[in-house]
């Protein structure tokens, strides 16, 4: 009877822990089809931003290029997080992302696009310092956009904050 009582148990925390998966960030870098409608050396970056939308970083290189960086996320909850005591220490979540990096040159030029995936675990409290942590992506974006006369969405940069210290 206890044998039955653990896997009802195990299979319960199974289902309930699948049950709490955060997707947030940019889906549409997971569709290939967007890729091939981008042209080296002619696609602009207004072009970029009509396919994939609004960057969630943006990087200047010494050199004048500049890069857009996309992430999309699935955060599920690590088995640990709801084990009383042991979660408030080890819990966390797992984290699945998709990585699109676009490399413009100095006139503002698509040349090439790299793309990654990353799986880790993420420890809530390391979670949690890298969110309220100042992090300057959103005034990156916001610069960028600006320049650009594109328009700005401030809650999808304070929702996106923080992803890419996260994925270090």
């Amino acid at each position: 009877m206890k044998i039955a009582t653990r896997v009802a148990a195990l299979l319960a925390l199974t289902v309930f822990s699948s049950a709490c998966a955060t997707n947030y960030g940019a889906r549409q870098i997971q569709d290939f089809g967007k890729y091939s409608e981008l042209e080296k050396g002619a696609t602009t970056k207004q072009g970029v931003y009509e396919l994939f939308g609004q960057p969630h970083d943006v990087t200047y290189l010494e050199s004048a290029d500049s890069v857009w960086t996309y992430y999309s996320v699935t955060m599920t909850n690590n088995a640990l997080t709801y084990i009383p005591f042991v979660g408030l220490l080890a819990g966390g979540s797992d984290t699945n992302a998709s990585i699109a990096s676009f490399f413009f040159d100095p006139l503002q030029i698509f040349q090439k696009v790299q793309t990654s995936s990353k799986a880790q675990y993420t420890n809530m409290w390391v979670g949690m310092a890298t969110i309220l942590a100042d992090n300057s992506e959103v005034d990156r974006v916001s610069e960028e956009m600006e320049k650009l006369d594109l328009p700005f969405d401030q809650q999808l940069a304070m929702q996106m904050q923080g992803t890419d210290d996260i994925l270090k």
